[in-house]
């Protein structure tokens, strides 16, 4: 299959194979650890439900990538135009940059020492001051990702025609180390982890994939795709050191606490045991700002992110478990919102990911900035709706890069015509 590693195919079942560990998890060893009884162990019901919703999921995946066609004439045209796209590089990457080191200032005058928390093993005080919203933490990456995401993507098109100049590269190569350095400096795992994932996946079709022949692809898949698990256990072994957490035990303990536990989750919401105060509003389906604009227009109370965040910790405790981690995984929310026509929000999730793999292999903005994110969101299933939760930031820097790509083509070609004229 081509691409395996990084197309939608594959992914989904990284989910199936952390809710197994919890399925097979001996309750004795769990409880010992978490001082809560593991309801996932053995748990057909849990089992059932979490290949129902990837059954759906799949069929989605399917549909749209056999439905879904972009014609090689749409794509020999755009490889035309790249060399005036590869002009929009520098100026966007400028003004990331600038944006990036001016929030690092910013941290430095206000909050000093801030920049060296992580470091120093004290990443916890960092989240602290970000729970008190002494530091706004999520804003800017999320602007910043997308960019970088379309600026290698469009660099290593620009390389494969000779296009692609050293000082772009170096240009480019020194935003991204920046852009790490700020996500490490504010402990942003929920930002570090798409991040990489995203950079992971546009190397691999254009210095990978694209240079095999795809009897290849299955066999380099496994490989490359094991690295990369190992790649993210590490860095967030390297999260769990950096918020104090020193010994292996307690590292174990966030591995599992941030994967297999969450389908402890879904099997008290599964049992009607657990669930959370504001799942039924839609919340944890519909993306913002869309989510209060409903709301108000059925003026029905809109309520902030830390109050959502804060509920789930209430419900987790009235549950009678481990307050330290409040995933329900994917599955759960999902239940938790609509019950059994969850599938549903599941094939709708399928569709969307094919159509965007389909525009990321035609490399249209919209695939360059939002297929890697619904990737890492279907990666990070036993989490949250990673997709819909950050879809505004990643929708806007989609919208901005398409409009400049448009009137930077129209501008150049539209003078270009008029030259010719003159002439």
């Amino acid at each position: 299959m081509r691409y395996l590693a990084i197309n939608p195919y594959l992914v989904p079942l990284l989910s199936l194979a952390v809710m197994l560990v919890a399925f097979f998890y001996p309750g004795s060893t769990w409880e010992a650890i978490f001082d809560e009884p593991n309801l996932a162990f053995l748990n057909l019901k849990v089992l059932a439900w979490v290949l129902s919703c990837l059954f759906f999921l799949y069929l989605g995946i399917f549909i749209s990538d056999n439905l879904i066609y972009f014609s090689e004439k749409t794509e020999v045209h755009f490889v035309m135009q790249l060399p005036t796209v590869g002009w929009l590089l520098l100026p966007v990457l400028a003004a990331t940059l600038l944006a990036l080191l001016l929030y690092l200032i910013y941290l430095v005058k206000v909050h000093p020492g801030y920049i060296f928390y992580t470091f120093i093993g004290q990443a916890s005080l960092a989240k602290e001051m970000i729970q008190r919203d002494e530091v706004d933490f999520s804003t800017l990456p999320n602007f910043a990702i997308p960019i970088l995401w379309w600026a290698w993507y469009r660099y290593w098109q620009l390389v494969s025609i000779d296009r692609g100049s050293q000082f772009t590269k170096f240009f480019l190569q020194s935003v991204t180390i920046v852009l790490l350095f700020v996500l490490i400096v504010i402990a942003a795992r929920f930002a570090l982890m798409p991040f990489i994932i995203g950079l992971f996946i546009i190397y691999a079709k254009f210095w990978i994939f694209d240079q095999l022949d795809c009897r290849q692809h299955f066999v380099r898949s496994i490989k490359i795709y094991s690295v990369l698990l190992a790649f993210i256990v590490g860095v967030f072994s390297l999260f769990s050191l950096a918020r104090g957490y020193g010994e292996m035990a307690q590292i174990w303990e966030m591995i599992l606490g941030y994967g297999p536990v969450s389908f402890n989750r879904l099997a008290y919401v599964l049992d009607g045991e657990l669930s959370f105060e504001y799942s039924k509003t839609g919340v944890y389906l519909i993306p913002e700002p869309i989510f209060s604009i409903v709301r108000n227009l059925f003026l029905l109370p809109i309520f902030s992110d830390f109050e959502l965040w804060e509920s789930e910790f209430a419900g987790i405790a009235s549950a009678g478990l481990n307050e330290q981690f409040i995933w329900l995984t994917q599955f759960g929310y999902a239940f938790d919102s609509v019950g059994i026509f969850s599938v549903f929000v599941f094939l709708f999730y399928g569709l969307v990911l094919g159509w965007l793999w389909k525009s990321f292999l035609a490399a249209k903005v919209v695939g360059i900035v939002l297929y890697p994110l619904m990737y890492f969101s279907v990666f990070f299933m036993f989490g949250s709706f990673h997709f819909i939760i950050f879809f505004p930031f990643y929708g806007f820097i989609f919208l901005v890069l398409f409009f400049l790509e448009k009137l930077l083509v129209l501008l150049i070609f539209s003078s270009s015509k008029e030259v010719t004229h003159v002439k």
